[in-house]
């Protein structure tokens, strides 16, 4: 049997990040009929004006047609199409593709033939341009992915302000969202809000990116309450080349390997906290479908730097809640795992529960302030790893090769206030109140209500309030 060497480091060389704040941005409006909008409907034809009296036939003559500040409306029904931006829009004048206030257009992809081997194909494709905002719209059936954000010519200039929110999107072979800079300057400003996510990445295609795929030299991006469900290989990945970046408020079930999944690759990852996602009865049915709810790596060499998870629940999984994986290969420094509530994961597969941290390599890692409740085969592992753990409640320690309990533990029953609702919010008597450490700890709850309340910060999600 392999040795393990764990060690705790003083409080002395911590994490050094800014304060924690709950600094949400206000959601993007849906767009209402304004004068001088173009419109798209079934019974339209390309050759008219696109006014609402004469609408185009299809969501592309609108793309060819548009132009700054300009917006379409596209009306109930089903457009079986591929379509292309050709321009760009401006920092005050966006250009907007949406369905009609009320209605529902869907764009269907049922034989539509996309090259899958290049990776540059979407039923909405985006090459190059800026100031796009797509809101509202229904697609389905892709032979690849949904949406498709990079730049043009294969590493010119790439597309910066771009916004998806509030589509519906279900069965994609590959990825339903895709944006990457991969251009001679960073791309900025990724938007993806509001989302629901049916089916994405269904095939057998590891390769072809996760649900929402995000990276390629990328400087501000926002990924927020967005719906993730019945998906393979993956859910939201920020990746090679992904800095200054929040995931936030996004739910993820019934799906395969990790909801949030942060990967340096080869570009580096930096600067991104991930806080109020809720990942819960994900999908594992053998022993490589980790199904984790999340994961911080380096596949291939590049480094991630500053990471903060907080605020988020994981509950009833197969995988693990949290983990540092141990083929990781480049640097990983700097991240932390605070004021989370994880709760009976690893279900049905052994080696499998709450927080693991197997890449020693790994500088800086602070493990605080969590619940790690009822998880399967451990509740905190370390395999070698130069980490802080402190300041969390375990319950159900089980005496794992690995398992650790740190400094300034709580042991015992966190006393949910309903576990069978996953209702995680503690109860007057819980032993998690004013047991937590206030360094590095999050200025508000997972209900955005600050913290901390009475005499102490809480451990886990939520702060409890009388």
């Amino acid at each position: 049997m392999i040795s393990i060497l764990v060690l705790f480091v003083a409080a002395s060389i911590d994490i050094q990040m800014p304060p924690i704040n709950h600094n949400n941005t206000t959601p993007v409006p849906t767009p209402t009929p304004v004068s001088g909008a173009f419109y798209v409907a079934t019974n339209g034809n390309d050759a008219n004006l696109g006014t609402e009296a004469q609408p185009w036939r299809t969501i592309q003559k609108a793309a060819d047609t548009l132009t700054a500040g300009q917006t379409v409306y596209v009306k109930t029904g089903t457009y079986n199409e591929q379509v292309t931006i050709q321009n760009s829009g401006s920092a005050d004048n966006w250009i907007t593709f949406t369905s009609y206030p009320g209605q529902t257009a869907t764009i269907d992809g049922v034989g539509i033939s996309m090259d899958r081997a290049s990776g540059r194909s979407a039923l909405i494709q985006i090459y190059g341009k800026d100031y796009i905002r797509i809101s509202n719209l229904r697609l389905i059936n892709s032979d690849w992915a949904a949406f498709l954000v990079t730049s043009i010519g294969g590493g010119l200039k790439p597309s910066s302000n771009i916004i998806f929110s509030n589509n519906y999107i279900e069965k994609t072979w590959g990825a339903a969202i895709v944006m990457m800079g991969l251009g001679n300057v960073p791309a900025r400003n990724f938007i993806v809000d509001g989302n629901t996510l049916v089916q994405s990445h269904y095939s057998d295609d590891a390769i072809a990116h996760e649900g929402i795929s995000i990276g390629g030299d990328l400087d501000g991006f926002e990924v927020k309450n967005n719906i993730i469900r019945d998906s393979l290989h993956g859910a939201i990945d920020a990746k090679d080349g992904a800095h200054n970046g929040k995931i936030y408020r996004n739910t993820c079930t019934t799906t395969t390997y990790s909801c949030v999944y942060i990967d340096g690759y080869g570009g580096g990852t930096s600067d991104i906290d991930i806080y109020e996602n809720v990942v819960h009865d994900m999908k594992s049915q053998n022993v490589d479908d980790v199904s984790n709810g999340f994961s911080v790596a380096s596949e291939q060499g590049g480094g991630v730097r500053n990471i903060r998870f907080y605020n988020n629940i994981v509950y009833n999984n197969p995988g693990i809640a949290f983990i540092i994986p141990w083929y990781s290969t480049g640097t990983i420094d700097n991240v932390l795992i605070s004021s989370n509530t994880f709760v009976n994961n690893g279900i049905g597969w052994s080696h499998r529960g709450g927080i693991t941290l197997d890449y020693p390599p790994a500088t800086n890692i602070v493990v605080r302030n969590n619940i790690v409740s009822q998880n399967n085969q451990y509740q905190l592992s370390n395999r070698g790893v130069n980490a802080i753990f402190e300041n969390n409640l375990i319950d159900g320690y089980k005496g794992y090769t690995s398992e650790v309990r740190g400094i300034s533990y709580v042991e015992g029953n966190p006393l949910f206030m309903n576990l069978n609702t996953a209702n995680f919010h503690l109860q007057a008597l819980s032993p998690a109140i004013n047991k937590g450490s206030p360094v590095n700890a999050p200025a508000v709850d997972f209900d955005g209500r600050t913290r901390p309340y009475g005499l102490g910060y809480d451990m886990g999600a939520f702060e409890y309030r009388p």
